[in-house]
């Protein structure tokens, strides 16, 4: 299986849809990018290997990515925000980018395919998930890992990874470890959410 991540709100542009529309939903490639799906995909799957398909896969993507118009600047620019700093209050967005409260929640839900808040409680669980697995705090206390990622406290961490996965934070971790081993990859996931955050220190 190959795939390809887009940065949050940097995805419908390329698709041509809104985020809003494609939330919570399994989107066929044929409903997106209709006759192009067959030959694309024929191609994938004559691909001799996981890494040539990911190849060609990449290089349509970016040829779309050349032919769409930019992402929203302003829901850019909070994206990023939220990237580099894990705590930072969604409600400090509105005055640092001049803009309403229901204006940008009406960009993200256009661009992401939810509201800010949603979203930096998601960056905020993955931020946990990347140090625990492969940042620089991989194997330390959940304490510790819960105060990197922007929670008040490891009961915080503890309540948003019930709330978001329905397992507390340790039986998580240990069944990521259990399950996943090789065969499935969450460096390209993790990797940019470290990369923004150790660029701010």
């Amino acid at each position: 299986m190959v795939g390809v991540r887009f940065r949050p709100g940097a995805a419908a542009p390329v698709l041509r849809t809104s985020g809003g529309e494609m939330a919570d939903l399994t989107v066929g490639y044929e409903d997106l990018w209709r006759g192009s799906a067959l030959p694309v995909g024929e191609q994938l799957a004559a691909a001799g290997s996981a890494r040539e398909a990911a190849r060609l896969l990449e290089a349509e993507v970016l040829r779309r990515v050349r032919a769409a118009t930019e992402p929203d600047p302003v829901v850019r620019s909070a994206v990023g925000m939220l990237l580099v700093d894990p705590a930072h209050a969604v409600r400090a967005l509105t005055t640092e980018l001049h803009i309403s409260d229901s204006q940008l929640r009406r960009r993200f839900r256009s661009a992401v395919g939810c509201p800010p808040k949603v979203l930096h409680r998601t960056l905020r669980f993955w931020g946990f998930l990347a140090l625990a697995q492969a940042g620089p705090l991989r194997g330390r206390s959940l304490a510790a890992l819960a105060s990197s990622a922007g929670y008040a406290d490891q009961a915080h961490l503890a309540r948003e990874s019930v709330a978001i996965t329905g397992v507390a934070p340790s039986e998580l971790l240990a069944g990521i470890e259990r399950n996943c081993g090789e065969n499935h990859i969450h460096t390209p996931t993790y990797q940019p959410l470290l990369r923004a955050r150790e660029s701010t220190r």
